[in-house]
């Protein structure tokens, strides 16, 4: 299992994530569909760990969110198409490439830029949780949550 950041942007059935296929952590998802997240919220010092099964989008929520992407992202991926993400490449190459594909989709309109094959994305399955909340003044508290036949179970653990 590796960790890779992924762009969190659908959360209305379950966890859309978004992810380039020629990526890294694309390769280890082809591989290996045990996929584990982690959530930091500063501001209410609170962590929480997910874990559980990966499964492609379909087509048609990849092309629902393609319209939602920004612009430069979906640049970037054209730029992909070209180079391979996370590719060796010296900073001419990748300047000259982002360079002529900003050119030939300059007169595109941000809703006709398509789509490229490798614009790929997955759906999490929850099957375990774990929150942690930090607490200045008192002990943290911590508890996992394990899916079984009758729903989310919260069991206590030591921080």
């Amino acid at each position: 299992m590796t960790v890779r950041t992924l762009v969190l942007r659908d959360l209305e059935d379950s966890w859309g994530l978004f992810f380039s296929d020629q990526s890294p952590k694309g390769q280890a998802l082809a591989r290996d569909h045990r996929l584990a997240l982690a959530l930091w919220f500063p501001s209410l010092q609170r962590q929480w760990r997910l874990w559980g099964t990966a499964s492609p989008l379909p087509e048609a929520v990849l092309d629902a969110h393609w319209p939602r992407k920004p612009r430069p992202a979906k640049l970037s991926d054209q730029v992909q198409t070209r180079l391979g993400q996370s590719a060796p490449v010296t900073a001419a190459h990748l300047a000259e490439t982002q360079t002529a594909v900003a050119a030939e989709f300059a007169a595109v309109a941000d809703g006709d830029l398509p789509r490229p094959a490798h614009a790929n994305g997955v759906r999490l399955t929850l099957e375990g949780m774990e929150q942690l909340t930090l607490h200045r003044d008192r002990a943290h508290e911590r508890f996992a949550y394990h899916l079984g036949a009758e729903g989310w179970a919260e069991t206590p653990l030591v921080p």
